[in-house]
């Protein structure tokens, strides 16, 4: 094997890192999917109302404060059956700046 630094190695990257870690999820007893499970995708936003410098917080709809917010917002996966449930993945969602649609 010898001393890492002789080793050559890829880069890490998110899509390698989300790939290994399915890989292990669907390899391991506990969290490989089972029959009559499903895939749910739910949104959830993060207040931030004091935020000036916080990444990807813009002011649009929050969800748990059912109004428009500074807020982050993120959109995550699952696997959920009658006898398991685990997260899959997350990722954050960058709000685009609204567009004037009244001349449209």
């Amino acid at each position: 094997m010898g001393y890492p630094g002789n080793q050559t190695h890829k880069p890490l990257t998110l899509s390698r890192v989300s790939r290994a870690r399915l890989e292990i999820i669907q390899k391991q007893r506990t969290t490989a999917p089972t029959k009559g499970g499903l895939l749910a995708i739910d949104d959830t936003g993060c207040p931030k109302p004091f935020a000036k410098k916080t990444e990807g917080a813009k002011r649009q709809y929050c969800g748990p404060l059912k109004r428009e917010e500074a807020c982050n917002v993120g959109a995550g996966a699952a696997f959920a059956s009658q006898a398991k449930h685990f997260p899959i993945d997350i990722r954050p969602l960058v709000c685009l700046e609204k567009v004037n649609t009244s001349n449209i």
